[in-house]
């Protein structure tokens, strides 16, 4: 544990890790110091036993300030009075998004921030951890009572942070502590009929990039729109997409054969080079996100509504298991990238077999692009 003599020069340049934080401790006042994180933020922090307790982020709070503050608390310590710490929830909102959210899958962490920037902090913000109830949880998620599904989000994201909030010792017990879900979301069952399938692809041609071509790829493979979103161009290699497993859902890679309807999409898409091939109009290091707005228009386009873009995902499935493709159960999983197999294979019969199906599984795609096509010049 390095110790340095603390002044705002020296906590200027602290140089921050590569991954994780240091602690960089005062040699005046040994129980002290200052925490950096990978991504740049300098917190006060004040040793206890075995745990750590944040002071305060600088330089919204001073170093003379936070010595003080540390000399109290030690004070107070040495007589036998603790007060208890505490910490505020904006404080506490920027240490876990920068130091905890980083560690989740890209489209995760993004959309982890997105919910607690959102859709928490303005009813939470102002208050300090320890004053949060459980009455306040619940005003935050009854206020998305009309979108369920959304609800449930808010709710597990909350319900992560403050456990995060409790293992960093900022609280004693969480306030989402026995609080059940604000809603439950029903398993979706919707198919897609093929004549839907076939508006919903010409009003995305109509639609053009980056929405359409995403909604156009979704009808093409079975992918979720995240793993289409993240699209990269170091992914399409030959007449495969090879996705990473910090893509996919499950974190296994997936491999998906370009067949020759999806490859004249890909390769439509006006900026293929480095980088996603779907970049978020307001930043080039994320992938598109916009999904909402730009499936309303959709929906107006095709005339088909009452439909989500993960039950593209299932109409597909469905079609390739039905005739005349009738694509065999593990052949179909090996393109959903289930991991543990069909019914009709067994988990110890998957642990053994290795082998990916993979030419199998170019050929009930061709044979679905087949069918499609000829779908589309049908309807």
């Amino acid at each position: 544990m390095p110790k340095v003599r603390l002044t705002d020069i020296t906590i200027k340049n602290l140089k921050p890790p590569a991954k994780g934080q240091v602690d960089y401790w005062c040699d005046h006042l040994p129980t002290f110091g200052v925490r950096v994180s990978q991504g740049g933020s300098r917190s006060f922090i004040l040793k206890k036993e075995n745990s750590r307790q944040v002071i305060g982020r600088w330089p919204l709070v001073s170093l003379q300030q936070a010595r003080s503050e540390a000399r109290r608390r030690l004070a107070e310590m040495t007589l036998g009075f603790v007060e208890p710490v505490q910490t505020s929830f904006d404080e506490a909102l920027e240490i876990y998004i920068e130091q905890y959210v980083p560690r989740l899958r890209k489209s995760t962490a993004y959309e982890k921030e997105r919910i607690l920037r959102r859709n928490v902090r303005p009813h939470l913000q102002g208050k300090s951890l320890q004053a949060i109830t459980p009455r306040d949880i619940s005003s935050v998620t009854d206020g998305l009572s009309s979108i369920p599904t959304t609800a449930v989000h808010v709710h597990q994201a909350m319900r992560a942070f403050f456990r995060w909030c409790v293992a960093r010792h900022m609280l004693a017990r969480s306030p989402c502590e026995n609080l059940p879900l604000p809603a439950r979301i029903q398993s979706r069952s919707r198919v897609l009929a093929p004549r839907e399938m076939a508006a919903i692809y010409k009003a995305a041609v109509s639609y053009g990039y980056p929405f359409g071509h995403i909604v156009r790829i979704l009808l093409l493979v079975p992918l979720r729109r995240s793993e289409a979103a993240s699209l990269r161009s170091e992914y399409l290699v030959g007449d495969t997409i090879e996705l990473p497993g910090m893509v996919t859902k499950n974190h296994q890679p997936l491999s998906l054969p370009v067949c020759p309807m999806l490859g004249a999409v890909l390769q439509s898409v006006p900026r293929i080079g480095s980088g996603f091939l779907f970049p978020s109009r307001h930043d080039d290091a994320r992938p598109f996100s916009g999904f909402s707005k730009c499936k309303a228009r959709l929906d107006e386009l095709s005339g088909v509504s009452d439909y989500t873009l993960h039950d593209c995902r299932r109409s597909i499935s469905t079609m390739l298991a039905k005739p005349p493709i009738s694509t065999p159960p593990h052949v179909i999983d090996t393109l959903l990238n289930h991991v543990t197999g069909h019914a009709t294979i067994s988990e110890v019969a998957a642990i053994y077999n290795r082998y990916r199906y993979q030419a199998e599984a170019r050929s009930a795609m061709l044979t679905y692009e087949t069918t499609f096509s000829r779908l589309l010049e049908h309807e």
